[in-house]
């Protein structure tokens, strides 16, 4: 394989799940305002939305083979 395919066709493939994945994981922090005054929620409240959302995506990573 050489580095025209390489460069060409999959590393923007990798490039581009690497950077959706972290915006989905990471969109609960920036969204805490607008989530806080959608559902009327206090700081306790939405804190623990976003822990929870954390620690399902936390525990979802444990049938993963990657330990």
């Amino acid at each position: 394989m050489n580095l025209r395919a390489i460069f060409g066709g999959a590393l923007p493939l990798f490039v581009l799940g690497h950077f959706s994945h972290h915006i989905l994981t990471a969109i609960t922090v920036p969204l805490t305002p607008f989530i806080r005054s959608a559902f009327n929620l206090d700081y306790t409240q939405s804190g623990l939305v976003v822990s929870a959302f954390t620690l399902a995506y936390g525990f979802g990573q444990l049938p993963s083979p990657y330990r």
